[in-house]
């Protein structure tokens, strides 16, 4: 078992360094989701076409000024 943790030990930091890198970027989607911020900057600019168009606040009327 030792033997192969000391063979594998730098696949492991990589992997166990590449899951730190996902997890922080999914709680912050979670965080950013919850405060009410869009995913894609809120501009709405480029999403004419998209099927959340009618969420997006431009089209609901509630610009920031």
């Amino acid at each position: 078992m030792f033997a192969w943790l000391g063979h594998n030990i730098g696949w492991l930091l990589v992997l166990a360094g590449l899951i730190g890198m996902v997890a922080a970027i999914v709680a912050r989607m979670i965080r950013n989701r919850r405060s009410g911020r869009s995913s894609c900057g809120g501009t709405c600019a480029g999403c004419a076409g998209c099927c959340h168009a009618a969420a997006c606040p431009t089209a609901q009327g509630k610009t920031k000024k």
